[in-house]
């Protein structure tokens, strides 16, 4: 069974040519993210000194692919807007979940993609023994003051590799955490994550070629 799931993660992750990001991206099917989750956030759980602790729930897992890459994100259990959490007032801010990508995805900062170097990576192994390497994100919420709350996307380095404003959501999403792409140009547009239906934040995103 293991074997089975572990076939359709690779899938669902596949390395390979990716096309220009404004093709139309689908969602993941529940059952299909939840088991995809599964595995990756078992692996996550080996990371050492992560800069905020995850407890997810894996069974809101939501994703989105393009052909045979996919980006999935999986919220902290729990998350409720009314439960006071005093480390959302320090950093490194309060958990919001994992949010993981294949290679035929990457982050992009001051107009580059992220380096090698600052990502922080998981590795699956599938059924025919092949390991097979996942970026790894920590996404995190911190309140800097009564009007300006940020989102934090953790890689490898202490300091969050994107620090974004939170604004409230035109359209609820009905999910825990929610995933778009926006403001496509390219193989580039703006991946915009959603909080509890309510609020939202984006920052870059590139289609790139697997290496």
């Amino acid at each position: 069974m293991r074997g089975k799931i572990a076939s359709m993660l690779v899938s669902f992750l596949a390395l390979g040519a990716v096309p220009a990001l404004a093709e139309q991206l689908k969602e993941f099917e529940p059952q299909r993210a939840q088991r995809a989750a599964e595995i990756l956030v078992s692996a996550a759980g080996k990371i050492e000194g992560p800069q905020v602790k995850i407890a997810a729930d894996v069974s809101k897992a939501v994703g989105l692919r393009l052909r045979d890459d996919g980006i999935l994100a999986v919220p902290q259990k729990g998350l409720d807007e009314e439960k006071e959490d005093a480390a959302v007032n320090t950093d490194p801010g309060a958990a919001l979940g994992y949010l993981f990508m294949s290679p035929g995805f990457s982050l992009v900062v001051q107009d580059r993609c992220v380096e090698a170097q600052k990502l922080r990576n998981v590795a699956i192994t599938d059924n025919q023994g092949t390991e097979r390497t996942i970026a790894c994100f920590l996404l995190a919420v911190r309140q800097v003051d009564d009007e300006n709350w940020r989102l934090y996307v953790y890689g490898a380095d202490k300091k969050p590799l994107v620090d974004v404003a939170f604004a409230e959501a035109t359209v609820e999403r009905p999910a825990p955490v929610a995933l778009d792409i926006e403001s496509v140009s390219g193989i580039r547009g703006t991946l915009v994550v959603t909080v509890l239906g309510k609020y939202r934040a984006g920052f870059p995103l590139e289609a790139t070629v697997a290496r």
